[in-house]
């Protein structure tokens, strides 16, 4: 009988990748500028348009970009895959997490649209916004932020401390460059006005800053959702029929297998209760409740 193939996900090592993805995105964006800014080369051969428009940190719609947009998504798509194992298993902060997945759809799509600057600009043409605030979305942002935090104070606590100090961290990290550097960048785009500022060293250092500081924090919050579903709900793997799980360990010993196709079980495999049906199977032992796992 033909094996299901499948890959298993080790947290670690998709880190380390997704780390490597975003060090050589930001050495190959670092010669536009340094050319430019540092040398005073404004051409180089044609070679200085082509990667400001690819790989430039500073600008939009570019590899750093769609970088930055899949992070976001690969976020929400693990968080997702905690959610419904949470929801699945009946646990109290099932919701959650899938309330985190959906932030994050929506960030992903944010880094590609960018709304934000969108509704940036508008604020300030409306309240006359300055310093700081400049940027005006950070006050949407700002406010956000604060709400999601009160809201998940109990989910954090909830959390194993590992995972609770890799999520603060990777929030830190996120929220920092995101919401705390633009901060800056607005004060200074104010004081130096918008066409002085863009041309400014200032302004890339702080963006690249930024934009790594963002990246940093989707590879840490990643690590850290796959860790927690490893060590909470079972060892993660990716087979022909989908995305499942080794097993869920509760109270040392496992509740749950994955899925495998109609008809293609593998041979001793204890088989599926009847809905309804009070009986084990012959010969089986009767499957613990998943009530009792940790919650």
């Amino acid at each position: 009988m033909s094996t299901i193939p499948s890959i298993r996900i080790a947290p670690g090592k998709v880190a380390l990748f997704l780390g490597a993805l975003v060090a050589l995105v930001l050495v190959l964006g670092l010669p536009a500028p340094i050319f430019r800014h540092v040398l005073g080369h404004d051409y180089v051969r044609g070679f200085l348009p082509f990667a400001e428009q690819a790989f430039d940190l500073n600008e939009e719609s570019n590899v750093p970009t769609w970088l930055g947009s899949v992070l976001l998504l690969l976020c929400a798509i693990a968080l997702l895959g905690v959610g419904l194992a949470e929801r699945t298993l009946g646990r109290r902060y099932a919701n959650h997490w899938l309330g985190l997945a959906a932030i994050f759809v929506f960030l992903s799509l944010d880094e590609t649209a960018t709304f934000h600057e969108r509704a940036g600009w508008a604020l300030r043409q409306m309240f006359d916004l300055s310093g700081a605030l400049y940027f005006g979305w950070v006050t949407i942002g700002a406010a956000f932020v604060l709400v999601v935090g009160v809201l998940y104070l109990g989910f954090l606590r909830h959390l194993p401390s590992r995972t609770r100090s890799l999520f603060i961290l990777a929030g830190v990290v996120f929220v920092g460059g995101a919401l705390g550097l633009e901060l800056v960048q607005g004060n200074y785009a104010d004081l130096w006005g918008d066409e002085a500022y863009g041309r400014s060293g200032t302004r890339i250092l702080l963006t690249y800053t930024e934009e790594v500081m963002e990246m940093a924090g989707c590879v840490i919050l990643i690590y850290a959702t796959l860790d927690y579903l490893r060590g909470q709900i079972g060892p993660v793997q990716l087979a022909a029929t989908g995305v499942g799980t080794a097993g869920i360990e509760q109270g040392g010993s496992r509740t749950w297998e994955a899925p495998h196709s109609t008809g293609d079980r593998p041979r001793g495999s204890t088989p599926r209760r009847r809905r309804g049906d009070g009986r084990s199977p012959a010969g089986s032992t009767p499957m613990p409740s998943s009530d009792g796992g940790r919650d």
